[in-house]
């Protein structure tokens, strides 16, 4: 099966700093296709270009985030929360993490939108 290259941007509309936030993207239910990046010091409301790189093919998308703000408060949202990324949308997806939500959301130029809740990990 051929993939596809693909890149996540990222927005921080959680209101406050971020210390770092770690984004991980799994093709279907093979670990050996995971990518992840981690980013520190992410301002509020700061949209950050290309944060990583992913391929992609039919199988599902599979995203998990983990972020900590400066005041050490850690969130995450559930596991196996999958959202998928179709041809039309070139390759192109943006996570958007807001905290009035308390929502991670993933959007795609032309396919549907997912969100799924973020919870404080104590």
């Amino acid at each position: 099966m051929s993939s596809n290259k693909a890149t996540v941007s990222f927005k921080n509309d959680w209101g406050e700093d971020l210390n770092y936030i770690t984004i991980r993207h799994r093709r279907g239910n093979d670990s050996d296709t995971e990518t992840e990046a981690t980013r520190h010091n992410v301002d509020a409301h700061k949209l950050i270009e290309n944060f990583l790189e992913f391929e992609h093919d039919s199988s599902r998308d599979y995203w998990w985030i983990d972020f900590t703000t400066n005041d050490a408060k850690n969130y995450v949202i559930k596991g196996n929360f999958y959202c998928s990324i179709e041809d039309s949308d070139n390759g192109k997806v943006c996570l958007r993490i807001d905290k009035s939500t308390m929502s991670l959301y993933v959007e795609f130029p032309s396919s549907s939108n997912c969100k799924v809740s973020i919870y404080e990990f104590k």
